[in-house]
């Protein structure tokens, strides 16, 4: 996922200037860095990592209501710290796409641990921002089970999730590498199948829904400091009961020229059925934007890649990519940030006549501008 906002980052860093700590950082409270290897324990890493600098749990779905009206949402919750063990703020974002009307609604909060609006809890998921949160109903429950719940003027969820696979680890040795320094790496997990079922709010309406949601969770420091500009993330589940995850850092970026370029730490995950997990390195895949086509961003004059073509020889996977909503583009809180494109899509066969195949979701940064963290 993925730390998509630098604006996110310098509003935190003002609320904690005009009435946060103060003083020098000491040695012993370095913040710890994503290293090789790390052994992840569940449902414990499910919870927050205070040694770490950065932290967030991204949860996306899609659900209908019973006559078949189709919703996606996002709901992320992040975690920086500014000191080790000291101020913690808590950004959060939130959206949902209303298919049929070609909409997206989208909200944004802030909170901190010190003025009472955020927390997140260390050894068992439980994270909120002011009146949105994301917690486990039980730490014990077998399989887990969440509760996500976030609202705004235009829309609202109140949602329950059942995994139904066991939890995913990315990459090598339990590290994630996403660029070329050091500190260039997370500690990255996923639930990528989960049972999803409850209300959604749009407008003055209430639906029941159901459907499935995907949940991410990742922390690291100093992670995105070599240089890179941006990064193409894919997250797609299968029909047929598989699910992939593509992640995939950009070392160099043109307005016109937004094609993909591997870098040595583009990598993927490839979930089976019964839920195993296959690293994927950067040459066991393919990627290219069919076409050349592009989305140009009405708002920021960014332009974005529109249609994939991504492949998995070895799973037999070849499949076409398109937005389900083209303007899936979100804008920092404040100005001086990077906009980036964070939004749902279908996933079909591109060799068979375009069978649907599934449902996903991309976030697509650096685009607008290098990104700058």
């Amino acid at each position: 996922m993925t730390r998509p906002i630098s604006a996110i980052v310098a509003f935190a860093f003002a609320i904690l200037v005009l009435g946060g700590t103060s003083g020098t950082t000491p040695a012993s409270d370095a913040f710890a860095v994503a290293t090789a290897p790390y052994a992840f324990s569940f449902p414990a890493d499910d919870g927050a990592h205070p040694r770490y600098e950065s932290e967030w749990w991204r949860l996306f779905g899609r659900v209908r209501t019973p006559s078949g009206r189709s919703f996606s949402y996002e709901l992320t919750f992040f975690r920086f710290a500014t000191h080790a063990r000291t101020a913690q703020f808590y950004p959060a974002t939130f959206s949902v796409t209303d298919e049929a009307g070609n909409v997206v609604h989208r909200a944004d909060r802030v909170g901190r641990d010190g003025f009472g609006t955020g927390a997140a809890r260390a050894g068992a998921l439980s994270v909120r921002v002011e009146g949105w949160s994301l917690a486990a109903r039980s730490p014990a429950t077998v399989p887990p089970r969440w509760v996500s719940r976030a609202s705004s003027a235009d829309v609202a969820i109140d949602l329950v999730h059942s995994a139904e696979k066991q939890p995913v680890v990315h990459g090598v040795d339990g590290t994630l590498r996403v660029g070329p320094c050091r500190s260039c790496a997370l500690h990255s997990s996923s639930y990528t199948r989960l049972r999803t079922h409850g209300t959604l709010r749009i407008g003055g309406v209430s639906f029941i829904v159901d459907g499935s949601s995907w949940l991410d969770h990742e922390f690291g420091s100093d992670a995105f400091a070599g240089g890179y500009v941006g990064w193409d993330r894919f997250s797609f589940v299968f029909d047929d009961g598989r699910e992939l995850l593509l992640m995939l850092p950009r070392r160099r970026f043109t307005g016109a020229d937004p094609l993909w370029r591997p870098t040595p730490e583009s990598s993927g995950t490839l979930i089976a059925r019964n839920g195993t997990a296959r690293h994927l390195d950067a040459y066991d895949f393919t990627l290219e934007v069919r076409g050349g086509t592009t989305w140009t961003s009405p708002d920021t004059g960014a332009s974005y890649p529109a249609i994939w073509r991504i492949g998995v020889p070895s799973a037999g996977i070849d499949v076409a990519v398109a937005p389900l909503v083209a303007n899936q583009e979100r804008t920092p809180l404040t100005t001086g940030g990077s906009p980036y494109w964070n939004g749902a899509v279908e996933v079909r066969d591109a060799s068979n006549d375009g069978v649907l195949l599934g449902w996903g979701r991309a976030e697509l940064t650096g685009y607008a501008r290098p990104l700058s963290l």
